[in-house]
């Protein structure tokens, strides 16, 4: 991964980039307490949390060749497939680790943002999850096109879902299990609370005298950070573990087809020589 330039250094470069720029644009945000203040501070979070996750789409073409370069060597027998699965899944943990480490020490004492560790936090494990989502999409399409379609859909739908666009008192009644399942949720709610629980959060604002009153807006007064923190550990657990289930049961044909092949070479040997 440290070798490869699409999977890290470009994103690197990329995240660098437009951190800075975040802020830059808005410097000293988190000292202002105008009413619009408020406003902007929750679309900063919002817009953090939608496209450095939608950045991992990125990584699709590379990982679509890395599949097909893994899949020879599976062939030559050096390797189990899980093994590459695992190995993979270490390398962009450091690499992730990395960028949310870049994205934290520009933006946050940039935009003066709270807490800057539980903020480093969570977009490591927001971002941990996105890479998960990668790896799955991966074993699952042949094109990187279809996956980066695929991808960017599915990161579309979860951006919807989180709670910035619409509280989820106001989701249809049949739609609002849906807001549980994207990890956005959890990630956008808890760089919220970080941003507004703390008790020297007062505006100059009738609609939102603290920030309190801005959680309740929200319907996310009421967040455990720790508890939504577990959330993502485990979130990004269970598509590895589902990513593992795809490739044992992949593995599991192909030995078989392997067998049955070697078992009619076999089949066809015994006749030649009964025949001759």
């Amino acid at each position: 991964m440290f070798l490869n330039p699409g999977m890290l250094w470009v994103r690197f470069a990329m995240y660098f980039m437009l951190s800075l720029m975040i802020g830059l644009l808005f410097f000293g945000l988190g000292d202002k307490t105008s009413h619009t203040s408020i406003q902007s501070r929750s679309s900063v979070l919002f817009y953090s949390v939608s496209f450095y996750i939608f950045m991992v789409v990125a990584v699709l073409p590379f990982r679509v060749h890395d599949k097909a370069v893994a899949a020879k060597e599976v062939f030559n027998s050096y390797y189990h497939p899980l093994a590459h699965h695992f190995a993979s899944t270490l390398a962009s943990l450091f690499g992730v680790l990395i960028l949310a480490f870049i994205i934290t020490i520009i933006m946050v004492p940039m935009a003066k943002f709270h807490a800057p560790f539980k903020f480093f936090l969570d977009m490591l494990l927001s971002l941990n999850c996105a890479e998960a989502l990668a790896q799955m999409v991966t074993l699952l399409v042949s094109n990187y096109i279809i996956g980066i379609v695929g991808l960017a859909g599915l990161f579309g739908f979860f951006m919807m879902l989180m709670g910035f666009m619409l509280v989820p008192s106001e989701f249809p009644v049949w739609l609002r299990w849906a807001y549980n399942v994207p990890f956005h949720t959890y990630t956008w709610r808890s760089f919220m609370y970080i941003e507004f629980s703390g008790p020297e959060n007062v505006f100059d604002s009738e609609e939102f005298p603290t920030g309190m009153d801005v959680l309740r807006a929200y319907e996310i007064d009421n967040v455990s950070y720790g508890h939504d923190m577990l959330v993502l550990v485990g979130y990004g657990i269970i598509i590895h573990l589902i990513s593992a289930s795809i490739i044992l049961v992949r593995q599991w044909k192909a030995n078989r087809i392997e067998e049955e092949m070697v078992a009619d070479e076999e089949a066809k040997d015994d006749i030649g020589a009964t025949g001759r």
